[in-house]
C-alpha cells in the first residue's frame, strides 16, 4: 500500500509512539524522516504483527479451558443450590402433611369411639371408660387445645417461611441490581461505539417451566413447547427477563385453540399465589394479548379486553420486546410488522408467559427460520 502523503513510497512502518501530533500511524520511509520519531517507535509492519501475536498469547485470550471450568463450577453451584432448596421444600411439605394427617386421624378416632358404641350397654369397660372421659369433656378439651397448638405452630412456620423467602428475594434482587449496574457497559474499541445499555438488545434463552405452571399444562421439547387444551391455565418460563436493556424473544404459534391463546409476560410472585389461573384478569400479574385481537393488563383495569390492531393464528410468529426500565412491553406480528404496546409496572420480576388453550413454541433467535419438530 502506498503512502497517502508520498504516493511513490510504500507504507513500511507503524508509529507506536503516544500520538499527539497530526501525523498518521502508517509511515513510509519519507514519513519517518519528516515525522522525526524515535526509530524504536517506528516498528516495521511484519514485526508489528508478530509483536501483536505475542501480546495476545501473553494474555491468553484464546485459552478457554479456565473460563469453561469457572462456568461449570457456577453451573454446579446453581444445581446444588436448587437441589438443596428442593430438599428443604420437600421436608417442609412432608412435615406439614404429617401434622395434618395426624390431626385428621385423631379426630376420626374420637368420632369412631362414639359411633361404634351406639349400644352403650354392650360396650366394653375399656370403651366405656373412654366414653365417660369424652362425656366429662376433659379429653376433647385437651385434644382441642393440642390441635390448636399444632395449628398455631404451623401458622408461625408459614409466616416465618414467607418472611425468609421475601427477605432472600429482596437481597438477591439488590445484589443482582448492583452487579448488573457495575457491568452493564462493556468495554469497546472506540469511544464513539459505546452505547447506553438501554439501547442494546439482549439475546436470551428462555424455556417453559415444568414447575411454574398449572399442573395440567404440558411442557415438552426440553422446555421449548407448551400445550394446554382447556380453560385459562398458564405457564411461565424458568428464566427471568433481565432488568436492563432491550429484551426480545418470540412465540411460534403452532395451534390456536378456541381463539383464546394468549402470549406475554407475567410476575411469578403474583401468578403463583393465584394458582396459575385466569391471568387475563386485572391484578393477576400478567400483560397479555389474545389471538382474537384483545389485550389484558395487570395494573390497568381499562385495558381489560381492549382491542388491538391485529389478530394471530396458526403458524404466526409473535415477537415480544420488553424494556423494564422504560416500563413497556411491545408485541410485533412478524408477518405484517403490526405492533401493540402496553405500559408495565416495573416493580416486579417478569417471565415470558402463556395463558389459555393452545400449542406454542418459544424461540430465542427470531432471525432464524422456524425449526420443525415432530410432536
Amino acid at each position: 500500500m502506498n503512502c497517502t502523503y508520498h504516493a511513490k513510497s510504500q507504507i513500511s512502518c507503524i508509529c507506536v509512539a503516544p500520538h499527539k501530533c497530526q501525523c498518521k500511524r502508517k509511515l513510509c520511509a519519507q514519513c519517518i524522516y519528516e515525522h522525526g520519531v524515535d526509530a524504536k517507535q517506528a516498528v516495521p509492519i511484519n514485526i508489528f504483527q508478530e509483536l501483536l501475536l505475542v501480546k495476545l498469547n501473553e494474555y491468553k485470550l484464546d485459552e478457554t479451558s479456565e473460563l469453561i471450568k469457572q462456568k461449570l463450577n457456577f453451573k454446579s453451584m446453581l444445581s446444588e443450590t436448587l437441589s438443596a432448596m428442593k430438599n428443604i421444600w420437600e421436608q417442609l411439605q412432608e412435615t406439614i402433611t404429617q401434622i395434618f394427617d395426624m390431626i385428621e386421624i385423631q379426630n376420626k378416632l374420637y368420632l369412631n369411639i362414639v359411633n361404634e358404641n351406639a349400644n352403650i350397654a354392650e360396650s366394653s369397660e375399656t370403651h366405656l371408660e373412654a366414653l365417660v372421659r369424652i362425656f366429662q369433656g376433659e379429653t376433647l378439651k385437651n385434644w382441642t387445645n393440642q390441635k390448636n397448638s399444632y395449628l398455631k405452630q404451623l401458622d408461625k412456620v408459614k409466616d416465618w417461611w414467607s418472611q425468609e423467602i421475601k427477605a432472600f428475594n429482596e437481597k438477591m434482587k439488590k445484589q443482582m441490581k448492583e452487579f448488573l449496574n457495575s457491568n452493564k457497559n462493556p468495554p469497546v474499541q472506540k469511544q464513539e461505539q459505546v452505547q447506553n445499555s438501554d439501547t442494546l438488545a439482549s439475546k436470551n434463552t428462555f424455556t417453559f417451566s415444568k414447575i411454574y405452571k398449572y399442573p395440567s399444562c404440558e411442557v415438552s421439547q426440553n422446555g421449548r413447547m407448551y400445550y394446554n387444551n382447556a380453560l385459562f391455565y398458564s405457564c411461565l418460563c424458568d428464566q427471568a427477563i433481565p432488568q436492563f436493556g432491550i429484551v426480545r424473544f418470540a412465540f411460534f404459534i403452532h395451534n390456536v385453540i378456541n381463539d383464546q391463546t394468549m402470549v406475554g409476560i407475567g410476575a411469578r410472585e403474583i401468578i403463583s399465589k393465584n394458582g396459575y389461573l385466569n391471568l387475563q384478569d386485572a391484578g393477576k400479574g400478567a400483560y397479555l394479548i389474545m389471538s382474537s385481537g384483545y389485550c389484558f393488563s395487570h395494573h390497568q383495569q381499562e385495558k381489560y379486553h381492549a382491542s388491538i390492531p391485529f389478530k394471530f393464528t396458526n403458524n404466526d410468529i409473535i415477537i415480544i420486546e420488553v424494556v423494564i426500565q422504560q416500563k413497556y412491553i411491545k408485541w410485533i406480528k412478524k408477518s405484517t410488522k403490526q405492533s401493540y404496546l402496553l405500559e408495565i409496572n416495573p416493580n416486579y420480576q417478569y417471565y415470558p408467559c402463556i395463558n389459555g388453550p393452545g400449542k406454542v413454541e418459544i424461540m430465542d433467535d427470531i432471525s432464524l427460520e422456524k425449526q420443525q419438530y415432530n410432536c
